[in-house]
C-alpha cells in the first residue's frame, strides 16, 4: 500500500474490478470516472470537469528564478487552505496553481490578437475554453432552464437598469464606437442578448450548445461565442479586417457571401472571417450545429471587467458542458491580455 500526498486516504494499486468504500475502479465506455470516490463532506474536496492548458504563471515564474528548493518555496504562493483531490479533470481551489495535465491532444487551436486591435482597445482580455467528446443536439428542458435561470440573474443584476447602462457593457460601446461602428444599430452579442433576455419573447433557442453559453453571456453580461473547432482552418486572429475578407452568409434564405468593411474588428481563420465586428455577427461556416463535437468557446472582457471576473465565467461554462457531456475533454485557458 502507497500514500498520495495530496489525499487523505491510501491509494492501492488496483485493476479492472478493484471495489472499496471508498474506490471503484471499473472501466466505463461513455463516460470518464476518477477511480476514487472525492471526499467533500470530510475534508472539502472538489472534482470539477475541467482541464486548463498550462501551470499558474505565478507557479512560471517562481521556476525561472528560483536557484534552488528553498528559493523555490519562498517564491510559490501560498498553498490553498484545502487540498486537491484525485481525479482525470480537476480545476483548482481559490489560490491555487491549475493541473498541468499530461493528455498532449488537449488545446490545438492557437489564439492571436493583432497589435492594432490591441492599440484600438487596451486592456481586452479573452479565455478560451475548448472542448472535445461532446453531445450536441435541440434544445432541451434542461438547457431553456438554463437560459431562464441566467434571465433571473441578469434582472438580478441590473436591478431596473437598461443593459448598456452597466460599465462593462458601456466599455464595448465605446470600443465598437472606436472601429466606426455604431453601437446602438450593431450591438456587441452581450448587449444584444440581454435585451432579448428582458424582453417578452425572451431568449432564443438555439441547440443545446449554444443554449449553454448563451447563458453564461446573459448571466455574466459578456460576449461568448462559440466555434466548431473541427471546420475551423488553422488558428484564430483578432484583427482589423482589410476589408477583402470573406464572411460566408446568409441572405434572403440563401446562402451569401459579405466582405467586412476596411478596419472593423473581426474574428477570422485561414479561410476567411467567422465573426463580424468583434462579437456582432457569427458566420455559418464554423458555428454550431446539431451534430458538432468539438468546440472552442471565447469569452470576451474589456476594463473595467478584471480577469477573475471573465475566468469565473470561463469555469462555469466548463462545468456545464461537462454535465451536459459526460466523457467530454474540457479545456479552459486562463485569460490573455
Amino acid at each position: 500500500m502507497s500514500g498520495c500526498a495530496s489525499c487523505s486516504f491510501p491509494v492501492r494499486p488496483y485493476g479492472a474490478g478493484f471495489r472499496t468504500p471508498r474506490s471503484e475502479a471499473r472501466f466505463l465506455l461513455g463516460e470518464e470516472r476518477s477511480a476514487f470516490v472525492v471526499l467533500a463532506p470530510e475534508s472539502n474536496g472538489l472534482d470539477y470537469g475541467v482541464l486548463y492548458a498550462a501551470p499558474h504563471p505565478l507557479v512560471c515564474d517562481a521556476l525561472r528564478g528560483a536557484a534552488d528548493r528553498e528559493q523555490l518555496r519562498a517564491r510559490l504562493p501560498a498553498a490553498p487552505q484545502a487540498p486537491y483531490r484525485c481525479g482525470t479533470h480537476r480545476a483548482p481551489l481559490p489560490g491555487a496553481p491549475p493541473d498541468h495535465p499530461e493528455d498532449e491532444s488537449t488545446m490545438t487551436l492557437e489564439l492571436t490578437v493583432s497589435d492594432e486591435v490591441r492599440a484600438l482597445a487596451p486592456g481586452f482580455t479573452h479565455v478560451a475554453v475548448e472542448a472535445t467528446g461532446l453531445v450536441n443536439g435541440p434544445s432541451t428542458e434542461a438547457s431553456s432552464a438554463l437560459l431562464d435561470e441566467a434571465a433571473g440573474r441578469l434582472a438580478d443584476r441590473l436591478g431596473g437598469r437598461a443593459p448598456h447602462e452597466d460599465p462593462h457593457l458601456a466599455a464595448w460601446r465605446a470600443a465598437y464606437t472606436a472601429f466606426g461602428a455604431k453601437p446602438s444599430r450593431t450591438r456587441n452579442s452581450a448587449e444584444a442578448l440581454a435585451k432579448r433576455a428582458l424582453a417578452e419573447g425572451g431568449l432564443p433557442r438555439i441547440n443545446a450548445l449554444v443554449d449553454l453559453y448563451n447563458a453564461i453571456s446573459v448571466a455574466h453580461l459578456i460576449p461568448v461565442g462559440g466555434e466548431d473547432a473541427d471546420r475551423i482552418q488553422g488558428g484564430m486572429r483578432l484583427v482589423r479586417a482589410t476589408g477583402e475578407e470573406e464572411f460566408a452568409t446568409v441572405a434572403a434564405g440563401e446562402a451569401a457571401v459579405e466582405h467586412p468593411e476596411p478596419g472593423e474588428v473581426v474574428w477570422r481563420d485561414g479561410a476567411g472571417v467567422t465573426c463580424r465586428r468583434w462579437n456582432w455577427r457569427q458566420g455559418v461556416r464554423t458555428r454550431l450545429t446539431e451534430d458538432s463535437v468539438s468546440a472552442l468557446f471565447l469569452l470576451e472582457g474589456l476594463p473595467p471587467l478584471d480577469h477573475s471576473a471573465l475566468e469565473a465565467a470561463g469555469d462555469e461554462l466548463a462545468e456545464l458542458l461537462a454535465k451536459f457531456s459526460p466523457g467530454a475533454r474540457i479545456t479552459v485557458r486562463p485569460a490573455v491580455s
